[in-house]
């Protein structure tokens, strides 16, 4: 029988009426996101999968977040004999010069089922008689799993790698602010593999730039919810561009401060019309001039609502290698409303004081004619 097991990540440590209903939140993203023939069991322990198709539905699981890895496995009696046997099958296509070892994971099992040791020992000793490879504890090339629940055995080997982290939707929406480029739809991410729904918010800064931008942002932000199931919100625009116009012609030094608190203005007025409890921004620490840290305290100072940066302390590298491996960087390259903004010498150093008396006269009412309209 074709299986997909996988083991849970963070949730593994939560107490057990939490457990479960984490567990339980996960299966039904996974199951939505999986082919109508395969069937789910979310078990304490583990989830199972069965389907006649465990190719596909790996990359499912092991992008999923909660989930810490996934193996693609044979469901048998445990016993020795059977387990034995279905590992001399699994190891057919062994290389002679790849070393190899057994793991054994237990779950409740019965009381009959071989200890740990006495498994390993056995499969081992099949293995290496099939194949005459080399055993190697520490850094084998290929490792047999042996996962023991109940009465039964899952035998697999090489198990992949997850997301990690907690599953969708067991932590309360946070707005996340999306703007086109590399760093945001990361920083998404983030949240995402924490538990948090995102609600994307993107804003148009300028003429110039859009719609490449939003088309850019929307993209990943479609990438980026095919991980997470129905806990996925759409993307929202918001035309911020009469606020930005504004600024461009009455201020200078301090404008990118102006268009980042705005921006905070916008992301808190989604949270009061939706159930966020937070706003999230791709910013990172001296990356750019708005970005210093004595700028971000200023511009965090525009609303009373807490603030996630979870790349604050990344370097740019870092961020674009994950970029990659999420999908989202080649979509996200192309220039920025920012960019299309910044005056020639913005200021690193902001002080709150003066940002309130450099506003122009007419920002609150053009704030607020933006912020009406969002729902």
């Amino acid at each position: 029988m074709d299986v997909v097991v996988a083991g849970y990540a963070d949730l593994s440590v939560k107490s057990s009426a939490v457990r479960r209903r984490m567990i339980d939140q996960l299966a039904s993203v996974i199951r939505e996101l999986l082919p109508d023939s395969a069937e789910l069991q979310g078990g304490f322990d583990r989830l199972v999968i069965t389907t006649s198709t465990p190719e596909s539905v790996l990359p499912v699981v092991t992008t999923t977040p909660g989930i810490a890895h996934a193996m693609a496995a044979t469901k048998v009696p445990a016993t020795a004999p059977a387990i034995c046997a279905c590992a001399r099958t699994a190891a057919e296509d062994h290389p002679t010069d790849h070393s190899f070892a057994v793991s054994v994971h237990r779950g409740d099992v019965s009381g009959h089922v071989p200890s740990s040791q006495q498994l390993k020992r056995a499969v081992g000793t099949t293995v290496q008689a099939a194949t005459g490879a080399p055993v190697d504890l520490d850094a084998p090339d290929r490792r047999y799993h042996i996962d023991l629940r109940g009465e039964a055995a899952f035998v697999g080997r090489d198990r992949q790698r997850g997301v990690g982290g907690l599953p969708p939707g067991v932590q309360a929406p946070i707005v996340g602010l999306v703007s086109g480029g590399i760093d945001s739809p990361v920083a998404m991410w983030q949240i995402l593999r924490r538990g948090a729904p995102v609600i994307p918010v993107h804003c148009q800064l300028s003429g110039s730039d859009e719609p490449e931008a939003s088309i850019r942002a929307e993209v990943c932000v479609d990438e980026l919810n095919t991980h997470v199931g129905h806990v996925a919100h759409a993307m929202r625009s918001v035309d911020l561009t009469p606020v930005v116009e504004l600024l461009c012609s009455e201020t200078t030094d301090l404008r990118m401060v102006h268009v980042h608190r705005s921006l905070l203005l916008v992301a808190r007025a989604v949270m009061d019309a939706t159930d966020a409890v937070g706003i999230a921004t791709g910013d990172v620490i001296g990356q750019k001039a708005s970005q210093t840290s004595r700028n971000l305290l200023v511009i965090d100072a525009a609303i009373e609502a807490p603030v996630y940066r979870p790349l604050i302390g990344l370097d740019k590298a870092t961020i674009e290698k994950e970029a990659r491996s999420l999908g989202t960087y080649e979509p996200a390259i192309g220039p920025s409303g920012c960019e299309a903004v910044a005056p020639v010498h913005p200021e690193t150093a902001a002080d709150l004081e003066a940002v309130i008396a450099d506003e122009p006269t007419g920002l609150s009412d053009a704030l607020r004619m933006v912020i009406e309209g969002i729902t």
